[in-house]
C-alpha cells in the first residue's frame, strides 16, 4: 500500500505528517511521492532559464515563472509563502510602456494567488478539502503557459521586424 501526504502550513504540520506516516508504517503503508508537480516545475523552469539567459524575458516574467516553480516543487506550502507574489506585481508596475498580455496575466494570477482561498471548503463524503489545493496549481499552470507564450510571441515579432528593417535597408 502506498501513502502520500502533502503538508500545508507550518513546520509543526510537517512534523505531524511525519508522525502520521510513522504510525501507518506498521500497517503496511509506504511513503509515495507524486512526481507530477516536479515534472510541471521542470517544464516551467527550463524555458524560463533559457529565455532569461538570452534576455528575452522581462524581470516580472522571470520572477513569476520562478515563483510558480517554487510552488510546484515545494512539498510544504502555506498561505504566507504566497506573499512572494507581491514582488511580480511591483515589477510589472515599474515596467515602462503599455501592459501586454503577459503583464496582465502576471497581475491577475499574482492577485489570485494572494487572495485567500483556504476558507473555501467542499465536502466529498467524509473528506473536506480546500479549493486552494485545486485553484492555485490551475492558476499557475495556466498563467505560466500564457506568460511563456506571450514572451515567445513578443520576441518573434521583434525578430521579424528586425529582419524586415534589415531587408528594407539593404
Amino acid at each position: 500500500k502506498k501513502l502520500y501526504i502533502k503538508s500545508y502550513g507550518c513546520q509543526m504540520n510537517v512534523y505531524d505528517s511525519a508522525r502520521m506516516a510513522d504510525l501507518l508504517a506498521p500497517l503496511g503503508y509506504a511513503p509515495w511521492m507524486v512526481f507530477t508537480p516536479f515534472c510541471v516545475a521542470a517544464l516551467l523552469i527550463a524555458p524560463a532559464i533559457l529565455e532569461s539567459r538570452q534576455g528575452r524575458l522581462r524581470q516580472s516574467e522571470c520572477l513569476f515563472l520562478v515563483l510558480a516553480v517554487y510552488v510546484f516543487g515545494s512539498h510544504v506550502f502555506a498561505d504566507y509563502h504566497l506573499l512572494a507574489f507581491i514582488v511580480p506585481l511591483v515589477l510589472v508596475a515599474r515596467e515602462e510602456g503599455p501592459m501586454d498580455v503577459s503583464a496582465w496575466t502576471i497581475v491577475l494570477a499574482s492577485s489570485l494567488m494572494l487572495a485567500p482561498k483556504n476558507f473555501v471548503f467542499e465536502v466529498h463524503g467524509n473528506v473536506p478539502w480546500s479549493w486552494q489545493v485545486v485553484a492555485n496549481p490551475l492558476t499557475l499552470v495556466t498563467a505560466s503557459a500564457v506568460v511563456l507564450w506571450a514572451a515567445w510571441r513578443r520576441n518573434r515579432q521583434a525578430a521579424n521586424q528586425s529582419r524586415m528593417e534589415a531587408a528594407a535597408s539593404a
